[in-house]
């Protein structure tokens, strides 16, 4: 199983407790999911990173929840660079052109998790996910998929 998961999940881990208690349990299931891979790109990898090092930054210490993400995305699947350029997105998706790609690109069944409803959305409208094959959840519905 390839998982994409959007940089707005790092704000949950740092939110309120609810959405704090389930990025934690999201990410201890990828963890300890031996088929569980993230996907990430270079670009994707530098923005979960500086999200995390601003968020240390602003709370003065490192939640545990990203500490566990950091290790989480420590062991990924590099996107095969070559294939995102290849992929055909209209302009309201252009900002989360990475994102989409990195799971587009791949041929086996893929999740992108996501906080971003309108995201989720557009994907569905501009058929998206059916032509590259991604399934669109939210993090909650993902813990009930791990």
């Amino acid at each position: 199983m390839k998982i994409v998961l959007n940089e707005f999940i790092v704000n949950r881990a740092v939110g309120n407790p609810v959405d704090r208690a389930n990025v934690i349990a999201l990410v201890e299931k990828i963890r300890n999911n031996p088929s569980a891979k993230v996907l990430l790109s270079p670009e994707l990898l530098g923005t979960y990173y500086a999200k995390a090092k601003k968020i240390e930054k602003q709370l003065r210490e490192c939640p545990k929840v990203i500490k566990n993400f950091m290790l989480l995305i420590q062991d990924f699947d590099k996107a095969p660079i070559i294939q995102l350029s290849k992929i055909k997105l209209p302009p309201s998706l252009e900002h989360d052109r990475e994102l989409i790609a990195t799971a587009a690109a791949w041929k086996s069944d893929k999740l992108l998790i996501t906080t971003d409803d309108d995201l989720i959305k557009l994907l569905k409208e501009e058929s998206i996910t059916a032509t590259y094959h991604i399934e669109t959840l939210k993090p909650e519905e993902a813990l009930q998929r791990i």
